[in-house]
């Protein structure tokens, strides 16, 4: 799913709302430890590290924390 704001954007959003989220998928050869090892361009990596995000998942999460979430997710989407 694409959204009409940047992956930042979504990110700093559910921050505000007091959801916590991360980079999603990480290309290792941008990363400071493995630039060194970055022999090729990897098109779709560097695409999708740039656009992932890692949602918040747990044991404990209710339908309400669940609620939240898709709220600001539709939020951003509109």
């Amino acid at each position: 799913m694409t959204l009409p704001v940047h992956r930042n954007e979504l990110m700093a959003r559910c921050s505000d709302a007091g959801i916590s989220t991360r980079r999603g998928i990480m290309a290792a050869h941008l990363e400071p430890a493995g630039s060194q090892y970055a022999t090729a361009a990897l098109p779709n990596t560097e695409l999708l590290s740039t656009r992932s995000i890692i949602l918040p998942i747990f044991h404990e999460m209710t339908e309400a924390d669940l609620d939240r979430v898709v709220e600001v997710i539709a939020k951003a989407a509109r």
